[in-house]
């Protein structure tokens, strides 16, 4: 979210839904919408439009990929998680702590209740999800508790600081080793996010409807897609030793390495363009 006033001085309050795919330190966009936050659809509801979105993205992937949807507490509600059900989606969605499980036999209790230790990974299957009308829902999953980093991340003294609370990841896999890696790739979007902002202007954007935003949006996910093939090893075009030059340390992102590379060539690599045949 966030605001934009125009020349005329109306502020306008823009939401942009994304959907991404994590790759490699960020999340490349696959879909971009804006909406008015003040003039939301009266024919729809913003979980409906969510729902709408996501559907058409994994409705055009294709049919040999299995996509997981990863979210974070803001779409841990019952209902989203039952529609990922209803379509026999993958999934990893982080809960909120005092959420109400009941398991099979018949105990209830709360998340943040369960004495999770620092350290620790622990899975619950086939429990019951929240209330309704004081009642157990008709939801059963799998709740994965971590409260630990990432193995590949122990070892570096950096970034090795164990998380303040544990995660509650909603999940559809039945190993709380695998939602847990799922899940922490979904942290990526948000460095995209200030990219966006920041470094590719979102939030100097002077416009005056969603539409036009939108389409400025879609422009931008373009951009960001060819940026990603510039910056993956498979494309080839990263000169040799080129990643160690540009990160002093750690990893650069995909996208920091193709604009490192725009900004020492001054040009478009020739290998980007397309290429003629020996024919000409």
């Amino acid at each position: 979210m966030f605001d934009t006033i125009l020349p005329s001085g109306k502020r306008m309050r823009y939401q942009v839904l994304r959907i991404a795919m994590p790759r490699k330190g960020r999340a490349l966009p696959l879909l971009q919408l804006a909406y008015d936050r003040d003039n939301l659809s009266p024919n729809e509801s913003q979980n409906q439009l969510e729902q709408d979105a996501l559907l058409a993205v994994v409705r055009a992937l294709p049919r040999s990929v299995r996509p997981v949807i990863l979210a974070d507490r803001g779409f841990h509600r019952a209902s989203f998680i039952a529609w990922l059900e209803r379509h026999r989606l993958h999934y990893v969605v982080r809960v909120r702590k005092g959420t109400c499980i009941t398991e099979a036999s018949g105990h209830r209790w709360k998340l943040g209740e369960e004495g999770l230790e620092i350290g620790e990974l622990r899975l619950v299957e086939d429990v019951r999800y929240g209330l309704y009308h004081n009642r157990p829902r008709d939801l059963r999953i799998s709740v994965a508790l971590c409260w630990r980093i990432p193995k590949g991340r122990a070892g570096d003294p950096r970034r090795s600081k164990q998380p303040e609370e544990p995660w509650y990841l909603a999940t559809s896999f039945k190993d709380a080793k695998m939602a847990a890696s799922w899940y922490w790739q979904r942290g990526w979007i948000e460095q995209s996010f200030r990219d966006s902002k920041s470094r590719f202007g979102l939030k100097r954007v002077r416009i005056g409807s969603p539409e036009r935003l939108s389409r400025l949006l879609m422009g931008l996910t373009i951009a960001l897609s060819w940026l990603t093939l510039m910056g993956l090893p498979e494309g080839g075009v990263l000169p040799e030793g080129f990643r160690c030059a540009v990160s002093a340390w750690g990893r650069a992102s995909v996208i920091s390495l193709a604009l490192s590379l725009l900004e020492k060539l001054g040009n478009i690599p020739l290998r980007c363009l397309p290429q003629t045949s020996v024919d000409g």
